[in-house]
């Protein structure tokens, strides 16, 4: 009506291209991510150097049992195309990928202890964004800047980077964290590349893994979440879990790290809870429980607008977002906070450390006990022997029961003869 103030308009956001039916995914894809900027991935998925010094690579994968990888770059030109047709309010930036796209790497993850493909819906990779101390510059010293859109370049021209790790974890629709690796294996009757195996898989979880994420400031220690359970796994450590919840009354939903302080995370339950848990404060329950929603909470993700104002945003499967704010005490880590994590971490590392040896040794001991069993001479085992030992026993029990029957005045001692 006259008068009356309108709503700002939410704009739309058109996609620029849509990848090839054919060469993607056939079912859902549940998780994808940016290959960081100091590296890029080549048809064999080793970690080569980046001059360019941009995002050029994502990585998905789906209930079909596929991890691809997928390159926004332009091919090689052939000279026959033909100019697309300008959409108003559509970039052309990436039309040359549009229902021609096609990944560049597709790896299947077969099973290592049955038939039959790991279903990945969850992954983390080794290498974060932005952190590049430990990476050489490019070739020339200096990073090629505004490259972004140039050609895929030739790989003979670019150089291995061993400082990188193509290690990478999965969490799939079983429950299983498998720990892989990007890096094809060369069989040794064909000559051909194909998908390591895994390195470890373990089964934590009752149900399908929905959170599978790197503390942002231990690189190497890994949240994991499904079912009613929750882990923190690290990377290295194949002998169990750092911290393996019991299973809770609720389902969770949802998971992600504090982005301020190293020992917190939030889950989110099926009920609408979320759960703020303090790994310095207690491990077996709750910090805090705060219900946000009467429905499933699908997605928690943190922010930092500024020191003084930390939000939470909550998802839920009803299409409503909730946002909240974080209170002081669970965004302000404390002076020693980051110490007394790695503390923790390496408490747990060695305390795991410790008992695989000893059921190594143990292991071995028995073996040694089986061993010396089986080498003893038959004869002891003979019926004139087992006869001598119960005879000896016997006597023994009869002169104790003499003794005591003597001690309680019940029967006179012997008199000595004259």
């Amino acid at each position: 009506m006259f008068g009356e103030e309108l709503a700002p308009e939410t704009p739309t956001v058109r996609y620029c291209c849509v990848s090839a039916i054919e060469h993607s995914h056939r079912n859902v894809i549940t998780s994808l991510d940016w290959i960081p900027d100091h590296y890029e991935l080549n048809r064999l998925g080793q970690a080569v150097e980046n001059r360019m010094c941009e995002i050029c690579q994502l990585m998905t994968c789906g209930t079909d049992g596929h991890v691809m990888i997928w390159d926004t770059r332009p091919p090689k030109a052939t000279g026959r195309e033909q100019p697309a047709p300008e959409v108003l309010g559509v970039s052309q930036a990436f039309k040359h990928l549009d229902l021609s796209w096609k990944p560049m790497i597709k790896l299947a993850m077969p099973k290592t202890d049955s038939s039959g493909d790991y279903s990945p819906i969850k992954f983390s990779m080794a290498e974060r964004q932005g952190v590049r101390d430990h990476v050489p510059l490019p070739s020339g010293g200096k990073p090629e800047a505004g490259a972004g859109m140039a050609k895929i370049p030739s790989a003979k021209n670019q150089k291995p980077l061993d400082c990188i790790s193509t290690r990478y974890f999965l969490g799939t629709e079983d429950g299983e964290v498998v720990c892989t690796d990007l890096k094809m294996e060369k069989d040794n009757e064909t000559g051909k590349p194909n998908v390591p195996k895994p390195s470890w898989v373990v089964t934590p979880h009752d149900g399908p893994v929905c959170t599978l994420q790197r503390n942002p400031f231990f690189n190497d220690v890994i949240l994991s979440v499904g079912g009613w359970t929750f882990g923190l796994w690290r990377d290295g450590v194949t002998n169990g879990a750092i911290l393996q919840s019991a299973c809770a009354a609720k389902l969770y939903t949802a998971g992600h790290w504090s982005t301020t302080r190293p020992a917190v995370f939030f889950l989110g339950t099926n009920d609408g809870n979320v759960e703020v848990w303090d790994l310095l404060d207690r491990t077996h329950e709750p910090l805090l429980v705060q219900n946000v929603t009467a429905a499933q909470v699908t997605q928690i993700v943190p922010w930092v607008v500024s020191k003084k104002q930390h939000l939470i945003a909550v998802s839920d499967n009803v299409g409503t977002l909730h946002i909240l704010e974080i209170p002081w005490n669970l965004r302000h880590p404390s002076s020693s906070e980051k110490s007394g994590v790695q503390a923790y971490f390496d408490r747990e590392t060695k305390r795991i450390e410790y008992f695989d040896r000893r059921a190594t040794m143990r292991a071995n001991q028995r073996t040694d006990d089986n061993k010396k069993a089986a080498a003893k001479p038959t004869d002891q085992n003979s019926d004139e022997n087992l006869a001598e030992e119960h005879k000896a026993e016997y006597e023994a029990f009869l002169t104790l029961e003499k003794k005591l029957l003597q001690e309680l005045g019940i029967v006179e001692e012997d008199k000595p003869e004259i």
